[in-house]
């Protein structure tokens, strides 16, 4: 990474600006101020990454801190991709989480390469989801 970066755990990330990271994808664009709120009053393992002030990275994971852990909207601003900024965002993540058996994350075929650097690996058990909106 060219600029230097703060990641932080207990960062106060608002709302609105972490709609601005959400509009820049294609998956996340459609969330609302008040969802995002809810979502970040509920979960507690998450990191934000900040350059000059300004939110530039976010990721979270869904746990119960023993068995299973689930990693859920890895997302960097588009001037910062490239830059290995997610690679840390998630390093830093899974390494919060290292005291779970099993790590998890869904992602598009596009990127698992990009995951697999990291050590996950792609398995025959059947993924499945229901949506409810």
């Amino acid at each position: 990474m060219s600029t230097a970066i703060a990641f932080a755990f207990d960062d106060p990330i608002s709302p609105d600006e972490l709609q601005r990271l959400f509009a820049q994808t294609d998956w996340a664009r459609g969330r609302t101020v008040q969802g995002i709120a809810a979502m970040l009053g509920a979960t507690s393992n998450r990191i934000a990454a900040r350059s000059d002030g300004k939110l530039v990275g976010f990721a979270r994971a869904i746990s119960d801190g023993v068995f299973r852990a689930l990693i859920e909207d890895v997302v960097v601003d588009e001037h910062f991709r490239g830059q290995g900024l997610g690679v840390e965002l998630v390093r830093r993540l899974v390494d919060r989480l290292s005291d779970v058996e099993q790590i998890q994350l869904g992602c598009r075929r596009e990127l698992i390469p990009f995951y697999e650097k990291l050590g996950f690996e792609c398995d025959d058990t059947p993924s499945m989801h229901r949506s409810m909106v």
